[in-house]
């Protein structure tokens, strides 16, 4: 299976757990082009085909596959509205939605008609989570739009503290040292003698900490959690971090004094060209923080913004 291939069948499966109806792929010839799509299987055959072609390719330039996933489920929203119950998706939204982040740059079109908060040169979005849905990784859940929103019945900001109470519940803070995580991988890779002698060889230092929620899906937020970066400080021995946007999943924590920011944005741009998948990349930046000015730019890297 390609990388095409694989995006149109986690396609199909995320339109099936969102709208409870089976889905199949399909390929339509048009305007002497072969377009790939998604059509849902119903008794009458009246059900438009879901063009993908577009989305394949935003994700393929960066674009997350989840706000993929959401961009398809609301074009559909829009076709077929009366088909699905919306109400169900409003009952219950206190108890249902949590918040992500996703980079500005890359993503100012499809954050035009979202509901979202700017912070630095990211945005927080707002996803409800589908009934039933108990998938960690968010797929099958609804990114909140101007328009829903207006639904709801709420400002921005009481949505915003709403989402990251129940992030916090749902998601906890994580902190693990590059250390542990290292030793974990020796030991459950290798034999236990030869795990230890080279554990005791290599003789890591805790100079670096990987911060994330508990499910390490989407956790990058988390280092907006309330007193999340004090409490690596306090772990690191350090008033002053910096903070590097390892994906949308997980930040590295690094203290101010060990290395220079220029330094750190290089690797981080180097290792989100070669090592991110695109959909998992979130900016190309490197953030400080201390208690007293919270988290800002590290550097003078321009940055992107939305402008109303």
């Amino acid at each position: 299976m390609n990388r095409k291939e694989k995006f149109l069948e986690e396609m199909r499966h995320f339109m099936e757990d969102a709208t409870g109806m089976d889905w199949k792929t399909i390929q339509v010839a048009k305007n002497q082009s072969v377009l790939d799509g998604l059509v849902a299987k119903v008794e009458d055959g009246a059900t438009p085909v879901m063009y993908v072609n577009d989305l394949y390719e935003r994700v393929t330039a960066g674009m997350p596959f989840e706000s993929a996933c959401t961009e398809l489920l609301h074009r559909y929203f829009n076709i077929n509205l009366p088909k699905l119950k919306i109400e169900a998706l409003l009952k219950d939204w206190e108890n249902a939605v949590t918040v992500d982040l996703v980079a500005i740059k890359g993503n100012q079109e499809y954050l035009k008609d979202k509901a979202f908060t700017e912070y630095l040169d990211m945005a927080k979005i707002y996803r409800i989570q589908l009934p039933g849905n108990t998938l960690p990784d968010a797929r099958a859940s609804v990114v909140v739009t101007e328009a829903l929103l207006q639904a709801m019945g709420t400002s921005l900001e009481n949505l915003d503290a709403i989402a990251m109470r129940n992030s916090i519940q749902h998601e906890p803070l994580r902190i693990d040292s590059m250390q542990s995580i290292l030793h974990t991988m020796i030991r459950e890779n290798m034999a236990e003698d030869m795990a230890e002698e080279i554990i005791q060889e290599l003789k890591l230092e805790n100079d670096m900490y990987i911060l994330s929620n508990a499910s390490k899906v989407n956790g990058a937020i988390a280092m907006l959690y309330p007193h999340a970066l004090d409490a690596v400080c306090k772990v690191m021995d350090t008033e002053e971090l910096y903070v590097l946007p390892a994906s949308r999943h997980e930040v590295i924590c690094v203290r101010a004094k060990d290395m220079e920011p220029e330094q750190l944005l290089s690797m981080v741009k180097e290792i989100n060209a070669t090592q991110v998948a695109p959909e998992d990349r979130l900016t190309d930046q490197v953030y400080a923080y201390n208690a007293e000015e919270g988290l800002t730019l590290a550097t003078d890297e321009p940055i992107m913004t939305i402008i109303m």
